[in-house]
């Protein structure tokens, strides 16, 4: 995780003016289960606006459901 902090830190800075102020950065771990290894990731989410909508299309569905990309 701490490898791209710096990527992280650069990106949440370029989001910060769609970011609600009260928002906190979070970390979160998970376990492959294929292979056993655990991965720590960390996130923020913006909020939820019109400038945004291109975007979201191109990783959900009309339902909110996640689109996998199969190249």
């Amino acid at each position: 995780m701490y490898g791209h902090l710096n990527y992280f830190n650069h990106i949440f800075d370029l989001f910060k003016p769609f970011i609600n102020k009260e928002y906190k950065v979070k970390s979160r771990s998970c376990i492959d289960k294929r292979t056993n290894k655990t991965y720590s990731y960390i996130l923020f989410a913006t909020l939820t606006l019109p400038c945004f909508t291109s975007y979201r299309e191109l990783f959900y569905n009309l339902e909110g459901k996640k689109l996998y990309l199969i190249i």
